[in-house]
């Protein structure tokens, strides 16, 4: 029985080997002893060490440049009740500089965030609704987690990137409905497959890329049930000595990585006779939900188009990088996560391109018969082709994001999972309208805000849950209709984290967004984010909004 926070490793290790068990048939050690190797390719996280000497841990690197870091670590700071702060005067708070001039000293940016019923939570930030979470961000709905980011409705993931309703799986990136995968990338609806990118509705693979519907597969090869059964035992006994010995296994990465060229000219040849899929878009619907998101937020709509306020909107978001398809067939945009960086990017090509791809490719059995950890990456060199995204479901116009799953009406998303009508963001998983945001669970009507859960009607919104018409706030639970609230629960119509009358709240809210309003239709950005409040309105966040001003013009 757990007694104590401190507990939460005990029981994180016993579910640690379990899962070994499952995936290698053995345990291979301690969990503590695998931290370096389960880390790596992972979206970053912050960590700073607070007055305390605690240590404290940030959801991502966007607080690098954040002042008045809290020292406590974890938890709301009560702010509100501090007779070291003076009560605003509703006098005094006319515009943005004046409320920023006048709150500066309660606006303390807090690590270790947790929300909702959680517990059991170590060294980790942005958590909703979990338990038994060790180094982790971005995660709701979840339990047994350890060296993870952006999880949701998962349990007993190790070391795994961007994961949906998943469980026992050690380092796989971008899974969603699978379970007992290990070394996994672009995987969804599949279990029980090892080293194998881009697998739709299999199980029991191995090695294999670009494939849908398969069963019993090594290097793309279908072999009968025993055949398979025999060469699965002897990897995974190679897995689990490599584990038990280093403290480490060969990545799937490191396999792409360092298979060679010579027979890129042989897939040319054989997807010769192949054309692309040819795809409708249409940009006017996401313009419209745009135009309906933006004046829900700002009581107006805008002046402008979307494609004005790109830069703006992509400040804070991991961008979708673009490269030649290795085919020669133009160019075609790839993930910003960072596993797909670690990646060569001379293997990608375009969806379409690798399905056929898949169908195509695969090993001989000799090759099938001798393959092992060792020489793989030589072995797979005539079937390693990397799709730039994946879909699957019901997914209808989306646009220039290379992962859709059942979504409808996006633009230049990353991530787009049971998501509709939205553009500029990554992985705004289970939500619909929303812009310019950043792993943002089931949530709605939103424009640049970022880790959260919950949240409608909100605008420049970090780190916070079950929120509503929410403006400029950090770590807040249940608090509605307020703005520039720092970490606090259950307040309405406050500024500050100080309740005021509705009316003379709703005065200075409509001061506030005019204010806001008009400095977007004349300048397309803000000077100020979530992130840039300190120093005041006068500095801000130009550097990142410069960042994003590039690849918009194609949709004007």
């Amino acid at each position: 029985m757990v007694k104590s926070q401190d507990d939460c490793y005990e029981v994180l290790n016993g579910e640690w080997k379990k899962t070994c068990k499952i995936l290698f048939g053995k345990e291979v050690g301690e969990l503590g002893k695998y931290g370096k190797w389960l880390e790596k390719d992972k979206q970053p996280k912050l960590k700073r060490t607070g007055a305390d000497g605690k240590e404290i841990v940030f959801p991502s690197t966007d607080y690098e440049d954040c002042q008045n870091i809290a020292s406590e670590s974890g938890g709301l700071v009560g702010f509100v009740s501090s007779s070291a702060i003076s009560p605003l005067n509703i006098n005094e708070i006319k515009d943005i500089d004046s409320i920023i001039s006048a709150i500066r000293e309660r606006m303390v940016y807090s690590g270790n965030t947790i929300f909702g019923n959680s517990g059991f939570i170590e060294s980790s930030a942005a958590v909703s609704n979990s338990f038994y979470i060790l180094e982790s961000a971005r995660v709701n709905d979840s339990k047994y987690i350890a060296y993870s980011t952006v999880v949701k409705s998962s349990s007993n993931l190790f070391g795994c990137n961007v994961s949906s309703f998943a469980s026992h799986a050690i380092r796989c990136h971008q899974q969603g409905k699978g379970s007992r995968n290990f070394e996994v990338c672009l995987c969804w609806n599949s279990s029980d497959c090892y080293y194998s990118y881009d697998i739709i509705g299999c199980s029991d693979c191995i090695f294999s890329f670009n494939l849908k519907g398969k069963t019993n597969c090594i290097g793309n090869l279908e072999l009968d049930r025993e055949k398979y059964t025999k060469l699965k035992k002897q990897l995974l006994e190679q897995i689990a000595d490599c584990l038990e010995q280093g403290k480490e296994a060969l990545g799937l990465i490191d396999i792409v990585n360092k298979t060679g060229n010579k027979k890129i000219s042989v897939r040319k040849l054989a997807y010769s006779t192949v054309h692309p899929l040819q795809k409708t878009e249409d940009i006017i619907p996401i313009k419209k939900s745009f135009v309906s998101t933006y004046s829900v937020v700002f009581g107006k709509p805008p002046m402008s188009c979307l494609e004005d306020y790109a830069p703006w909107l992509k400040q804070r978001v991991i961008g979708i990088n673009e490269t030649e398809s290795a085919l020669d067939s133009g160019k075609i945009s790839i993930p910003g996560y960072e596993n797909f960086k670690a990646m060569r990017k001379d293997r990608f090509v375009s969806i379409d391109e690798a399905a056929r791809m898949g169908e195509m490719l695969k090993l001989n059995e000799e090759e099938v018969n001798h393959i092992n950890l060792e020489n793989a990456s030589e072995i797979l060199g005539q079937i390693v082709v990397l799709a730039a995204g994946d879909q699957d479901g019901h997914v209808i116009n989306v646009i220039g994001s290379p992962i859709a799953i059942s979504s409808i009406n996006c633009l230049s998303v990353l991530g787009c999972v049971n998501l509709k009508n939205s553009a500029y963001s990554v992985w705004p998983n289970g939500s619909n309208n929303v812009f310019g945001s950043s792993f943002l669970f089931n949530s709605e009507f939103c424009i640049k805000c970022h880790q959260s859960f919950l949240l409608s009607r909100c605008f420049e919104v970090d780190s916070s849950s079950s929120c509503s018409d929410l403006y400029f706030s950090h770590n807040c639970e249940n608090v509605h209709n307020s703005m520039f609230c720092f970490n606090t629960k259950n307040l309405h119509n406050a500024i500050g984290n100080q309740q005021f009358q509705p009316d003379q709240y709703k005065s200075i809210k409509s001061t506030i967004l005019e204010q806001l309003h008009s400095e977007l239709e004349s300048k397309k950005h803000l000077k100020i984010d979530i992130f840039s409040l300190r120093p005041l309105y006068s500095g801000g966040s130009d550097k990142y909004f410069k960042k994003g001003i590039k690849d918009v013009e194609k949709w004007k």
